[in-house]
């Protein structure tokens, strides 16, 4: 099993960071485009739909947990990822949120990668992901 831990610093605030991990047409601006659906609540399913590289993704799953503005948590399976859809194909990711004075550190987990190369090419995507948001909160902060 293999996982990702990413770290970026962003100048905003924690409200504003927050909006923008659970506010669709914010997400679509630094996910790929990606159109989500959710009702936002614990329990609830949520799903993103996109392409990337020319390569269409759907990607499904179950919100775990919304502590607003401290954490947000689902579990989600891809079928770019090259397993059956079954529980234990199923990636958690996290997102937490680290107030400080000036900016805030958004800290992204994710788990339960059957394949290193799978691994590999989703630490380089959450690169991108992760610079993209940040140029979308700090441009709105302008």
């Amino acid at each position: 099993m293999y996982s990702i831990t990413k770290s970026i610093t962003i100048d905003t605030t924690k409200e504003k960071l927050w909006k923008a991990l659970v506010t669709p047409e914010i997400i679509e601006q630094y996910l790929m485009g990606a159109q989500v659906s959710s009702d936002w609540k614990v329990g609830s399913k949520i799903e993103y739909r996109g392409e990337f590289n020319g390569i269409p993704f759907c990607d499904e799953g179950t919100i775990d947990l919304l502590d607003i503005e401290k954490e947000y948590k689902y579990s989600y399976w891809s079928a770019n990822h090259g397993t059956i859809k079954s529980k234990e194909n199923f990636v958690s990711i996290s997102y937490k949120i680290e107030n400080k004075k000036t900016h805030v550190n958004l800290v992204v987990n994710q788990t339960n990668y059957k394949s290193k190369k799978i691994a590999d090419g989703m630490n380089q995507i959450w690169d991108f992901i992760l610079d993209n948001l940040k140029k979308v909160l700090e441009t709105k902060n302008e």
